[in-house]
C-alpha cells in the first residue's frame, strides 16, 4: 500500500512539474542591438524567448529626434544633390510579431523593424508642414525626389526615386508580451558616411519602457 502511495505521489509531482514547465514563461529580453542602412533597420537580437503561439510577444521599435537629408531636383529637372540636413522632432514607431521563423536557437530570436524611405517622407511631409520656411535643399528653387516604394517578388521593398538619409536618431526598443510587461533598450545612433553604418551610443536598458517613448498598440 505504501509503495503504491509513494508510487501515486511521484506521478501527481512529475505532472505538477510538467504543468508548471508548460505554462511557465522565462522573461524575454533584448541581448544587443543596432541600426542598420537600408532604409532604416531596427535591429535586435532577443532571448528568453518562449513558445510564440502560446506567449506571443512583439517588438516595438521607436524613432525621434531624427536628422534626415533629403535628394533634390533642380529648377532644370536635373539632380541638384543632397540637401540640407534637418531635424523631425517627434517620433514614429512600429511593432512586429515574433515567429517561428523568426528563432536562432531555443530561446533565441531576431527581429527586423524596417523603415522605408516612404515611411520616413511622410515624416519629412509633416515637418514641411509645420515649418513652411526650413529650406530642406540647398536652393530654394528646388524640390525634393519623392521617394517610390514597390514590392517585388521576394517581399522586399525596392525603393526608386529620390531617397532618405538619416544622420542621427534617437531610438528606443521594446519587447512587449500578452500581459502587458515590457522590457526596453535605447541609446543614439549617428550615421558614419564613411563606410555607411551606424554607431549607437548612451545605451541603457531595463524592465518597463523608455521615459520618453511610449511604444505603438500591437
Amino acid at each position: 500500500m505504501y509503495k503504491k502511495l509513494f508510487l501515486t505521489a511521484v506521478l501527481c509531482l512529475g505532472l505538477i512539474v510538467i504543468l508548471g514547465t508548460e505554462q511557465a514563461k522565462a522573461w524575454p529580453r533584448i541581448s544587443g542591438w543596432g541600426l542598420s542602412t537600408g532604409s532604416v533597420h531596427c535591429d535586435a537580437f532577443l532571448q528568453g524567448i518562449g513558445n510564440p503561439v502560446i506567449n506571443p510577444i512583439w517588438v516595438d521599435c521607436g524613432l525621434s529626434n531624427i536628422t534626415m537629408t533629403v535628394d533634390c531636383m533642380n529648377h532644370g529637372g536635373g539632380i541638384g544633390g543632397e540637401g540640407n540636413p534637418f531635424t523631425f522632432e517627434g517620433a514614429t514607431g512600429s511593432s512586429v510579431p515574433i515567429t517561428w521563423d523568426d528563432f536562432t536557437r531555443k530561446g533565441k530570436a531576431t527581429a527586423d523593424i524596417p523603415f522605408t524611405d516612404c515611411d520616413l517622407y511622410v515624416l519629412i511631409q509633416e515637418y514641411l508642414a509645420a515649418n513652411t520656411e526650413t529650406e530642406v535643399c540647398q536652393n530654394p528653387n528646388w524640390s525634393i525626389i519623392e521617394p517610390i516604394c514597390t514590392v517585388d517578388e521576394n517581399g522586399d521593398t525596392v525603393v526608386t526615386g529620390g531617397t532618405v538619409d538619416v544622420l542621427s536618431t534617437d531610438v528606443c526598443i521594446t519587447i512587449e508580451d500578452e500581459d502587458g510587461s515590457y522590457y526596453f533598450v535605447e541609446g543614439k545612433c549617428s550615421l558614419n558616411t564613411t563606410d555607411d553604418t551606424y554607431l549607437c551610443t548612451d545605451k541603457t536598458s531595463g524592465k518597463g519602457y523608455c521615459e520618453n517613448f511610449v511604444p505603438p498598440t500591437p
